[in-house]
């Protein structure tokens, strides 16, 4: 479940060539935003994904769907160029012949040092992201993009503690809103976009006092752009982070009323309440199904659009040699029974559940062809009402435990295909035969 920190790790390897981006940058990021030019107009009255109570419709009929993460869709185009435009396109052509209805993935850069050219360029910056949005329109993949994916990006950028993403008078917090303003209103007439997402797995930092690990997320490392240690200022609180995503969650539906947000949360901890009630101390309590269900329903309250968690298991909810094993409530965080507990909370609140990442884990994927894990957790979804499914990963090799592509586990993609021809097209002239591309 901690994608973040192992993402980084991995993209850590391949970082190379100082940067500096803090001269100058109180300007940029405070200035007006820049005269760019529009995304082509692709309103479709109608074709834009709605909430309707616990579930999802688009066009008028109800809507299900089954995606993938490809993280570095985006970043590849930005940070490589040719070689990052044939990846990530044949990630999503790849995508389309499968039946893969959507792909997830980080909309910025990773480290600070990979915005070095939203803050020289942004017309370039732009442009590339156009790319990537045209080239999913054409080929009927839809986005799920996530605005702030890296929790400490944006800190990082304007040097600031992380607290200070809740702080609507920071630097950080209007950098971030400059930032999402300048995307949002770019593809808010775009149907392809299935939803906006806030970030990735800020709950799993909740009530943990960052300074127990100083140099996380690539803390101290010159030439990613980053501070020099994490302190207990980065730490980040349940009313914190509450209150951030009400505020920008707000602030995505007043400029873009066509789209839903997601908070792109995996999820609370097993120990949230004890942890909550302790900070800074730490005391890790197993929580109970009554406060687990608690948590959930505060940190992805209204004015959120659905209910969003990471899932990762195996068949029998076992845990690897060297993990201490999670529970919530006498149920293993990595078995089938507390997947179904997060989806019937989700339709007991009203709002659609989006399983932004689902993954084998002991065994792999790898070790486990046939995926069956991932194939189970698809059919009980599918049973409990779940909405949406993202499925990590897709043509992503720094996970090489993880990542799929259209000629890999045809078990699961079979499955994925039929899933999408059932409940993702809600006009059958779209809907593609099983296996074939989409469009």
């Amino acid at each position: 479940m901690k994608h973040t920190l192992t993402v980084a790790r991995a993209l850590l390897k391949s970082a190379g060539g100082a940067v500096s981006l803090r001269s100058a940058l109180t300007t940029l990021l405070l200035a007006p935003l820049a005269q760019l030019p529009a995304a082509a107009d692709t309103t479709e009255t109608g074709r834009f994904v709605r909430a309707d109570g616990a579930g999802l419709t688009r066009a008028g009929a109800p809507f299900r769907a089954i995606g993938f993460n490809q993280p570095d869709l985006f970043s590849s185009v930005l940070l490589h160029e040719a070689e990052g435009r044939a990846k990530s396109f044949e990630a999503i052509a790849d995508a389309s012949r499968s039946g893969v209805r959507f792909l997830r993935f980080w909309a910025s850069g990773f480290w600070p040092r990979d915005m070095k050219l939203y803050f020289a360029d942004k017309p370039a910056y732009w442009a590339r992201m156009d790319e990537v949005f045209r080239h999913a329109r054409e080929k009927d993949v839809m986005l799920v993009p996530s605005l702030f994916w890296m929790s400490y990006l944006w800190s990082d950028l304007c040097d600031e503690p992380r607290s200070k993403i809740a702080d609507p008078n920071s630097k950080t917090y209007q950098a971030m809103r400059t930032y999402a303003t300048e995307l949002v209103s770019r593809y808010k007439d775009d149907p392809n976009v299935l939803m906006w997402e806030l970030g990735n797995e800020y709950f799993l930092s909740a009530d943990l006092d960052a300074s127990c690990i100083p140099k996380a997320n690539g803390a101290g490392a010159k030439h990613l752009g980053t501070r020099p240690a994490r302190t207990r200022e980065d730490s980040l609180t349940t009313e914190a982070l509450v209150a951030f995503r009400a505020n920008m969650t707000a602030h995505l539906h007043a400029i873009d009323p066509n789209h839903l947000v997601s908070s792109g949360d995996s999820g609370p901890r097993p120990h949230s309440r004890s942890l909550r009630e302790s900070f800074p101390k730490g005391v890790w309590k197993e929580d109970s199904l009554a406060d687990h269900r608690a948590s959930l329903r505060q940190g992805q309250a209204r004015p959120l659009d659905v209910v969003s968690i990471h899932y990762y298991g195996n068949m029998d909810g076992s845990f690897p040699p060297d993990e201490k094993p999670s529970r919530v409530g006498g149920l293993s965080n990595q078995g089938l029974e507390l997947l179904t507990e997060y989806a019937r909370a989700a339709t007991s609140a009203g709002m659609p559940l989006f399983v932004g990442e689902l993954g084998q884990h002991a065994p792999f994927i790898t070790e486990d062809p046939e995926a069956r894990f991932a194939r189970a957790a698809i059919d009980l979804l599918e049973k409990e009402g779940g909405d949406l499914i993202a499925i990590w990963a897709w043509h992503f090799p720094p996970h090489p435990k993880y990542t799929v592509s259209g000629s890999t586990y045809p078990a699961l993609l079979k499955g994925v295909s039929e899933f999408n021809c059932r409940h993702a097209y809600g006009d059958s002239a779209q809907r593609p035969a099983t296996g074939q591309q989409t469009r």
